[in-house]
């Protein structure tokens, strides 16, 4: 959701703002995510948060810099060929066929492409 904020040019509103106050307060103390703050910090779970607090402002620079660092060491220690069970819990939603306009919707603002272009 804080993506469709963010390609929509909203990051700065109230409800954004909860989500990335969330966001910094859930990173682990190793400066990644997990499924929840405490579970093992993951490279897909942590590249998803980086992506979007990078652009959260001043606020969320300490928390982008912290995971970025975390990535490059994962990274650079073989993590990227190590891929953690995100998949698990998402494939719940991704099966849930009422789902699909909801998580296919976020992806317009980010390719840019609208039904009336």
């Amino acid at each position: 959701m804080l993506a469709a904020y963010r390609d929509l040019d909203l990051i700065a509103t109230e409800p954004a703002q909860r989500g990335l106050s969330w966001l910094r307060a859930n990173q682990n103390d190793d400066g990644g995510w997990g499924g929840c703050k405490g579970t093992p910090s993951s490279v897909e779970e942590t590249a998803l948060a980086v992506e979007v607090l990078l652009d959260g402002g001043s606020a969320s620079e300490e928390s982008a810099h912290r995971g970025l660092a975390w990535l490059v060491e994962r990274i650079e220690a073989g993590g990227l060929f190590e891929p953690t069970p995100i998949g698990f819990y998402f494939a719940k939603l991704w099966y849930f066929e009422r789902l699909y306009p909801i998580i296919f919707a976020g992806r317009g603002p980010r390719t840019g492409r609208f039904a009336d272009e």
